[in-house]
């Protein structure tokens, strides 16, 4: 066997992966673009390491470590989120391309 030849068994699972992403991309409704795998992601570049944020943090604080978080991150933002049944009120990081900002993305569960 050279080296470019594939074995039959890694061939077969193969052609199987293939056959199983094509039926669940169909099955999701996907758009090409959103099926893409991501592009390269650029690592976040640090001056110093954000710094310990807690409650009582002055909210600059707050909005610094998030941004420091995500800085290389285009596709995230804040969303305000407010739980009118228990008062809770924040924020949350949304993805832009995953959903509508009121949605936590888990089993999807609407907050607003």
């Amino acid at each position: 066997m050279g080296v470019n030849e594939i074995p039959a068994a890694v061939a077969a699972e193969l052609a199987r992966l293939r056959a199983e992403n094509a039926r669940l991309l169909k099955m999701l409704e996907l758009s090409p673009r959103q099926a893409a795998p991501p592009g390269p992601a650029q690592a976040g570049f640090f001056d110093a390491p954000p710094g310990p944020v807690h409650k009582d943090s002055p909210n600059d604080a707050k909005v610094a470590f998030f941004r420091a978080l995500f800085a290389a991150r285009t596709d995230i933002y804040a969303t305000r989120i407010e739980n009118s049944r228990t008062g809770w009120k924040g924020w949350l990081p949304a993805v832009r391309a995953g959903g509508s900002a009121g949605s936590l993305m888990r089993g999807g569960t609407t907050c607003r």
